[in-house]
């Protein structure tokens, strides 16, 4: 398939496979002592009004600690962190390109879902152009990989001129957020179905630990027809 039949026009309600610039993606790491703990974010009271205090409380203590509970003069009590209550807490974060997974019933005009499930996007840029990987056949080049589709965690987006260069959905960053995040003036493009498609087909494999094989021609209805053959299989049909 041609790149500009990889992407279709933009659509005026929300759709699968939309491609937003400007998206946080949230990454909890853990804390200098590796513990596996957050850091819950309570604001305290304070008396100057142009001014706001926040402080950091660790969560869970460790074995044989208390909690560190707010004092009196921060905001909110005890922890509430249990479902269907939360809590707002530090996190790594990145400012990336996303594209949205959503099942097209979560997307219906007229419903408001909390959650966009989305993945995100990186440049084909931020892997060096002589970065190599072995393989049964000698090294190869992890870019030219990933323009084929031959990497399970990374599905190759072309470029558009003006709008996107060439990039990469990175499927080890899948998240979820509130879709004001996600804003019409920062919409960048939308993939066609059969693209979506191969996408969707790309994460099953992917989860799944299934490691396809390329065919010679790396082209999406290549793509789809080989995967499907290969769920078929595993399925025993």
């Amino acid at each position: 398939m041609a790149d500009e039949q990889f992407y279709r026009s933009l659509p005026l309600e929300p759709a699968q496979g939309e491609i937003f610039s400007d998206v946080p993606h949230i990454h909890l790491r853990p804390p200098a002592d590796q513990r596996a703990t957050i850091n819950v974010v309570r604001e305290a009271n304070t008396s100057k009004p142009d001014r706001r205090i926040f402080g950091l409380y660790s969560w869970p203590p460790a074995a044989g600690e208390s909690p560190a509970l707010p004092k009196s003069s921060v905001q909110g009590g005890a922890f509430h962190l249990e479902p269907p209550n939360s809590e707002n807490v530090s996190a790594y974060c990145q400012i990336s390109k996303a594209i949205v997974l959503n099942h097209e019933c979560d997307l219906v005009p007229g419903r408001v879902p909390k959650h966009r499930f989305i993945a995100m996007i990186q440049p084909l840029s931020t892997i060096r152009e002589d970065q190599t990987v072995a393989t049964d056949s000698g090294p190869r080049l992890v870019r030219d990989i990933i323009r084929k589709n031959q990497n399970q965690a990374r599905f190759f987006l072309p470029a558009i001129d003006g709008l996107l260069e060439e990039s990469f959905v990175d499927l080890r960053r899948m998240s979820c957020v509130d879709p004001c995040f996600l804003r019409d003036s920062s919409k960048v493009a939308c993939l066609s179905e059969v693209a979506f498609k191969a996408l969707m087909a790309q994460i099953i494999f992917f989860l799944s630990q299934r490691d396809p094989v390329a065919p010679p021609t790396p082209t999406l209805g290549a793509l789809l027809r080989h995967w499907k053959s290969k769920l078929l299989t595993k399925k025993g049909l």
